[in-house]
């Protein structure tokens, strides 16, 4: 575990190990319907495999039990994926994504000799929670605790979430910590147990994109999952 993840946990008084947990990781879309493409042309899948297995491995490192409820050789849907979680007894759900814009929000360029869309407009991370979910407050509650870990690593959460626009107008539950309300999306609203999606970053933001493939930020986006779980799962103790 690096230097980083061992700084923040430490700061906030916490054991490295714990237990009572078993985390259902969900690697947002599938390999053949992939969700966004980035300012580069890379398909947000794989982005959010390579969010979802850093995260894994931190938090088999932190003592904390987690499997997968998807994988690339298998197309499942969303109701699949939390049936999943529930069979394996999963004690919270987390979801990793990377974030897009609206259609009136594009700009185009050229890469590479292809003609891609881009955003320069938006940055940072969003994090959403259904009230739906029959858990919705404790969703809530790890949603926040994940919240405080990235404001602590120095990330900022967008707000085009937000934005007066069709499609959009999600409610912020905590704007200081990028914390909405969505309340249909599947993932979310199925799980039986406490469910958050974390959108990682805007793979639109061609500043951005580098960054959110890098492993420093990799580290962060894992630090904050470990982090808010840690504190569930012992109580803060």
């Amino acid at each position: 575990m690096k230097l980083i993840t061992l700084l923040l946990i430490t700061s906030m008084g916490l054991q490295l190990h714990a237990s009572q947990c078993n985390i259902a990781l969900d690697i947002g879309h599938s390999p053949r319907k992939s969700g966004a493409i980035s300012s580069r042309g890379v398909p947000e899948y794989q982005f959010n495999r390579r969010a979802a297995l850093y995260t894994y491995h931190m938090l088999q490192k932190a003592g904390i039990d987690a499997f997968f409820v998807n994988s690339d050789e298998v197309e499942m849907s969303l109701h699949q994926r939390t049936a999943i979680a529930k069979e394996y007894k999963a004690t919270h759900f987390i979801s990793f994504h990377h974030d897009s814009v609206k259609k009136l929000y594009l700009s185009k360029w050229v890469y590479n000799g292809k003609v891609r869309n881009f955003c320069d407009t938006y940055s940072g991370y969003s994090i959403f929670v259904s009230k739906k979910n029959k858990q919705f407050s404790k969703s809530l509650e790890l949603a926040s605790l994940i919240g405080e870990a990235y404001r602590a690593l120095g990330m900022a959460p967008s707000y085009h979430h937000n934005e007066d626009i069709p499609g959009e107008r999600k409610e912020l539950l905590n704007r200081h910590l990028g914390v909405y309300r969505y309340d249909n999306l599947v993932v979310l609203k199925s799980a039986q147990m406490p469910s958050v999606l974390i959108e990682c970053g805007i793979i639109l933001n061609r500043e951005d994109e580098p960054i959110l493939w890098s492993e420093s930020h990799l580290e962060k986006i894992a630090t904050g999952v470990v982090s808010g779980l840690i504190r569930e799962c012992k109580g803060g103790q």
